[in-house]
């Protein structure tokens, strides 16, 4: 690749990572990247764990956001983690003859070239770049150049969106944030109404929580918390967004969803939630069962997002109130 090429590449990463601030995107626009610029069967960024003892691979060149498994790299493993943890770049071109290097658990083809480079802000690493290949002697030092510098270009870029991440997602349970689901739900009402699509709107309220806080301490109400936001994880679609929306309510916002889909999806939720006792019996002593209140409503022509949410909280407190089951009605005729 040219002089000229390598320069239009990575200036075009640049406008790209300028143009969005997810972290997603911009690690995928890294991963991408990077397989243009070098002649590579694989690429990938990985970025520390909040514990700094591993790596997740969050994005990997040509693979969809949603494809991605997060696969957990132990930070002391092959040579990623020898970069990650002395923060120098590493080239290898005969696997076969480097101790430092170690297949990776998420690894689908043997790996005889790799070429590492620490994504550093200040003197913290953020994660690490890599690209590999099948065949031995695959990178020269103008491609080790070219990734060093792909790297210090977009480590700013990717600690920006990480932040962006970080203030709007709920630090305890994962989820976004209120603040988050504020703007987000004004962006999925214009869409609707432009698109002509429908859209609805769940509220969820754990019963007794703060029974369990009073009784079992703080604890073991974040366990709880945590264990449901899991539990809606797992049972809800992809394209659904779900946020705590504060102490333990719950909104989730269900794109192109009529009423009848969105409280049937809603009953699954609930079931999901109270499937199984939280045992709790090694640490604490007890099993807590859990049981959840919900509340539907679909968008109105004359709907705005807080009469939207207001519908639906009030819907979710009045099954709350009247029943305590874990069961949500439709949302009634009166407004």
């Amino acid at each position: 690749m040219s002089v000229e090429t390598t320069i239009a590449t990575l200036t075009a990463m640049m406008h790209r990572l300028r143009s969005v601030l997810d972290l997603e995107s911009s690690l995928q626009i890294v991963a991408d990247t990077t397989k243009s610029l070098v002649p590579c069967d694989g690429a990938s960024v990985r970025l520390f764990d909040s514990k700094r003892e591993g790596f997740l691979a969050v994005a990997r060149a040509g693979e969809s956001v949603h494809a991605k498994s997060a696969v957990r790299l132990r930070a002391d493993m092959g040579l990623i983690g020898w970069v990650g943890r002395h923060g120098r770049p590493a080239m290898v071109n005969d696997t076969d003859e480097d101790e430092r290097f170690e297949s990776n658990p998420d690894q689908v083809m043997r790996v005889r070239s790799i070429v590492c480079v620490p994504l550093i802000i200040g003197e913290r690493v953020l994660g690490v770049l890599g690209a590999t290949a099948r065949s031995s002697k695959a990178f020269s030092e103008a491609h080790f150049e070219t990734l060093k510098f792909l790297g210090d270009c977009a480590a700013p870029w990717i600690e920006l969106s990480r932040l962006e991440a970080l203030s709007i997602r709920d630090p305890l349970t994962g989820l976004y944030n209120r603040r988050y689901l504020d703007g987000r739900l004004i962006q999925e009402i214009g869409r609707a109404r432009r698109h002509g699509h429908r859209f609805s709107l769940t509220m969820l309220d754990l019963n007794s929580f703060k029974s369990i806080n009073d009784t079992y301490g703080h604890v073991v109400g974040d366990v709880v918390l945590r264990t449901v936001a899991m539990r809606l994880q797992n049972s809800l679609r992809i394209d659904d967004i779900i946020c705590r929306f504060g102490g333990d309510e719950f909104a989730v916002l269900m794109p192109e969803t009529d009423l009848v889909a969105a409280q049937q999806a809603t009953e699954r939720v609930l079931e999901a939630i109270g499937a199984h006792p939280i045992d709790l019996t090694s640490d604490y002593g007890v099993r807590l069962a859990i049981v959840a209140a919900g509340g539907v409503a679909e968008l109105r022509e004359e709907d705005s997002a807080e009469t939207l949410l207001d519908r639906a909280d009030r819907q979710m407190f009045l099954n709350k109130r009247e029943s305590h089951a874990a069961k949500a009605p439709l949302e009634s005729g009166d407004g």
